[in-house]
């Protein structure tokens, strides 16, 4: 049964993934360069806004001090070559190492796209579905809760697959509950970020009208917020 509800899961994630691609302009070794990163990745919802999610080392720009940053943003979200019309990226509340771009409810109901909720009781089972970036490939993970890090659940570091073998979660994993909702996102090789809410961090969102400069202040700061974090969810 455990073994059914993992292979479906994957399943529903292959017929459900969109592909989330981020543009932009920023500094090269002579002069601007374009900066263009692209991924597979979920719809989820909080029973009103619908977004993708993708870990911020999918995006064109850096999580880190110095910020690298990148004006004239631009967001793509697609399914098969058909466009979901999308919204400002921005960094999530729970970490700001997920960026969540918003996308029109109405589009994905229109394709037939599964927006997958958020885990109302995350820690129903005590093991959960984790899918790699891009779906290459997927096992059941046991996690361990940790009360002094109640927003983190901690994952197994090895995972056996009966189809892939062996092989370790990475950062920008996807972390499903066996109810088939989304529990979160690798922040690390190690931690998960429960997602209790789709709320942008304060400062978060990544305006049209940013320079590179003034995004990469921002992105210094919430590098600065990671690195206040205990050394393991950093």
């Amino acid at each position: 049964r455990q073994m059914c509800i993992r292979d479906r899961l994957y399943a529903g994630f292959l017929t459900n993934r969109v592909t989330v691609a981020l543009s932009g302009v920023g500094a090269g070794v002579f002069g601007s360069t374009t900066r263009e990163k692209e991924t597979s990745t979920i719809l989820v919802t909080d029973g009103g806004k619908t977004l993708a999610l993708l870990h911020v080392n999918e995006a064109p720009f850096s999580l880190s001090i110095p910020g690298f940053g990148v004006e004239n943003l631009t967001t793509q979200v697609s399914r098969d070559g058909l466009a979901l019309p999308s919204g400002r990226p921005f960094l999530t509340g729970s970490d700001p190492r997920i960026v969540a771009v918003p996308v029109e409810a109405a589009r994905v109901q229109e394709l037939g796209l599964k927006a997958y909720p958020l885990a109302k009781t995350p820690f129903r089972f005590p093991e959960a579905v984790l899918l790699s970036r891009g779906g290459r490939y997927y096992g059941e993970v046991e996690f361990k809760l940790d009360p002094r890090t109640p927003d983190f659940v901690r994952m197994k570091n090895r995972l056996i697959s009966r189809v892939f073998g062996e092989f370790s979660p990475s950062a920008g994993d996807l972390v499903l509950s066996k109810t088939g909702e989304l529990l979160g996102v690798m922040v690390n090789n190690e931690y998960c970020a429960v997602l209790k809410d789709l709320q942008p961090a304060p400062g978060g969102v990544f305006e049209s009208y940013l320079t590179r400069e003034e995004m990469g202040r921002k992105l210094e700061a919430f590098r600065a917020k990671v690195n206040s974090l205990p050394s393991p969810l950093q």
